[in-house]
């Protein structure tokens, strides 16, 4: 997995600064905090999903969602964070190299590395999509359901 800690402390974008780093699902999330005098200076708070930093600092991430305020932003980063165990997906099909792919609820991809044999060994996917390969294994305590909808969790 990859260390996101490196992360921590960072400088982005020459306006924000990551306050702290964790994993959803072994997705990586971010909580920022932006300078006062940037133009989020309302919340001054983000968190980014499925995120990393390139070497000019510049921050590049899949889902990015702003906060009124402080409070909000660190709640919600906690609940990412600490509440992620259990994780229900449904099977979308097969990739070309035979690995089970399955979608959450919230849209991500994970392909099962096992070849559908035995436990299932899911892992995010690069870029998110279908046919990219594994990239970060979710994590150990996680309980994966397979679900046939997600309309009814009762479906399992």
């Amino acid at each position: 997995m990859e260390d996101i800690n490196k992360y921590l402390g960072m400088r982005i974008d020459h306006n924000a600064n990551v306050v702290d780093v964790g994993y959803n699902y072994g997705i990586s999330v971010a909580l920022i905090k932006y300078d006062k005098r940037s133009f989020f200076e309302k919340s001054g708070y983000s968190i980014a999903s499925d995120f990393y930093i390139d070497d000019s600092h510049k921050l590049h991430c899949r889902k990015h969602q702003f906060f009124t305020s402080e409070r909000l932003a660190k709640n919600e980063f906690s609940r990412l964070v600490n509440n992620a165990k259990e994780l229900n997906v449904k099977l979308l099909g097969v990739d070309d190299w035979d690995r089970p792919v399955y979608k959450d609820k919230k849209g991500y991809l994970y392909k099962d590395v096992n070849l559908g044999k035995g436990t299932l060994n899911l892992c995010t996917l690069c870029n998110n999509d279908f046919y990219s390969e594994p990239n970060i294994p979710i994590r150990e305590d996680i309980k994966v359901n397979i679900v046939k909808s997600f309309k009814k969790e009762r479906e399992r």
